[in-house]
């Protein structure tokens, strides 16, 4: 759904905060193929703290890393699973639908 990546030069990598799509998620978890159905009846914190779904998110941003051919710098290689999207009510969105980084920065430390 939204994602965040981050980096200060007190750090040697990018640290990412995502927001996964729950409603892509829940049909994710819902297919008894993918052997989660275990979470359908979470809530999604619950989800979110889950390391088979941090498991996979790390996979899919993997995956997009590599097919975007990026350097080891601009991989992310520590992420947050959040489940408050980004929005003009909490904060983090200006009018125009912009992230304000400084502040999403501040409330993600």
């Amino acid at each position: 759904s939204n994602c965040f990546v981050t980096g200060d030069s007190f750090q040697t990598y990018l640290v990412g905060i995502v927001v996964p799509d729950f409603e892509s998620l829940s049909s994710f978890i819902s297919d008894a193929n993918n052997g989660m159905l275990d979470l359908k009846q979470k809530s999604k914190e619950e989800i979110i703290a889950d390391e088979r779904i941090v498991a996979l998110i790390s996979e899919c941003m993997k995956r997009e890393e590599e097919r975007a051919e990026l350097k080891g710098f601009e991989k992310v290689k520590k992420f947050v699973l959040k489940e408050e999207d980004f929005t003009v009510e909490n904060g983090l969105l200006t009018d125009s639908m912009k992230l304000k980084r400084n502040v999403a920065r501040d409330r993600f430390k």
